[in-house]
């Protein structure tokens, strides 16, 4: 397993911008919109980091790659689904950090039973 530098800046960017993209559309009440770009840009990072910055040379890695993929789009789609509302703070941070351990914990397991 190797990590290509070029494409972790890359996914360090896309977080970046959705998760200024969730700011922007955040309540400003109790500095909502401050924890949702944080978490999100998180989340999205960390999630989207396994989909497009490991590489695995001469190794099948589709299910690997496809699960990443999915909760890439399953955080994202939590965190603006989160952002325009007023919701309670430590239920989006639970449900954001499940989420993303799951992604985790799977991505690990597939890599581990590959090698």
């Amino acid at each position: 397993m190797k990590v290509s530098p070029f494409k972790t800046i890359l996914a360090f960017a896309f977080s970046i911008l959705l998760g200024v993209l969730c700011y922007v559309i955040a309540k400003e009440a109790d500095y909502r919109n401050w924890i949702v770009l944080g978490a999100a840009t998180l989340s999205i990072f960390l999630c989207l980091g396994s989909a497009l910055a490991l590489d695995f040379p001469g190794q099948r890695v589709a299910n690997i790659k496809v699960t990443s993929w999915l909760f890439t789009i399953l955080v994202t789609a939590t965190n603006f689904a989160f952002a325009p509302f007023n919701f309670n703070i430590v239920v989006y941070g639970v449900v954001i950090t499940f989420l993303t351990l799951i992604n985790i914990a799977l991505v690990n397991a597939m890599v581990k039973k590959q090698e």
